[in-house]
């Protein structure tokens, strides 16, 4: 189990818990304390919960909902609830959490969102550094490489060179990006590839050096963006390539 699964599953097991036992406790005490200042104390628990994840919050927040019906509303014990107050404090603990929890998975989104953009930009950078200090296009295509297969979500990623075997057999990626035909899916993170893969051209004016050719993960999708910044990089392979070959072309033999 990854460490990151094992944070997921402490927090969505660790709010309910937490509301059972803050509003079981406080229940001993109930008279001295009082049914609003509970469910204050309830609300933080699955403000936190919600904070840590969506589920986490969700289940927190129905199970706080839930405890404080238990402990703290007539008839106690018992999941009935027979005064009107008591019902809307139960119903807004839990539209709290689903609030909270949807707020949170907002801001965790547009984080993850900005950090996939972050990080193909530094490998766009990259990969000008390496070309323009005449690294050997392998060099190159291996920045390529592991690029396409963290931002595209990729099972396979490879180079075909014209005259190299037979013809790509898969559907070419225009330079817009766009994809077309069946391939129109959505998975995790945009329209997913096509399941037999797809290539985008290596090519320069006049000329195409080849294809990388892409088989996707499954259900893992990406975004125009995503595939705009992918043909950026083909586009730099091929200039990794085309130096490279002028490089021999001018070595005295």
């Amino acid at each position: 189990m990854s460490e990151q699964h094992s944070d997921g599953v402490v927090s969505i097991a660790g709010g309910p818990i937490a509301a059972v036992f803050v509003a079981g406790m406080f229940g001993r005490f109930r008279d001295d304390i009082g049914a609003t200042n509970v469910a204050l104390v309830l609300a933080g628990v699955v403000v936190l919960a919600a904070l840590a994840g969506r589920t986490a919050g969700i289940v927190t927040a129905l199970t706080a909902a839930t405890s404080f019906n238990f402990f703290h509303t007539e008839p106690y014990h018992s999941l009935r609830i027979s005064g009107s107050r008591d019902v809307m404090t139960v119903v807004l603990l839990a539209v709290l959490g689903l609030f909270v929890a949807e707020i949170g998975a907002s801001r965790r989104r547009k984080t993850t969102a900005a950090q996939h953009v972050a990080a193909t930009a530094h490998a766009l950078e990259s990969a000008v550094q390496q070309v323009a200090a005449g690294d050997p296009s392998d060099a190159v295509f291996e920045t390529v490489r592991a690029t396409l297969v963290e931002t595209l979500g990729l099972s396979e990623c490879r180079f075909e060179a014209v005259g190299r075997g037979a013809a790509v057999t898969v559907g070419v990626i225009p330079r817009t990006g766009a994809l077309v035909g069946t391939s129109m899916r959505i998975g995790i993170g945009g329209f997913e590839l096509p399941v037999a893969g797809a290539a985008i051209a290596v090519a320069v004016p006049g000329s195409t050096l080849g294809h990388i050719v892409m088989v996707p993960d499954s259900r893992h999708g990406s975004t125009l963006n995503d595939r705009r910044a992918a043909i950026a990089l083909a586009d730099l392979y091929a200039l990794a390539l085309v130096n490279e070959r002028a490089a021999r072309l001018l070595t005295p033999r």
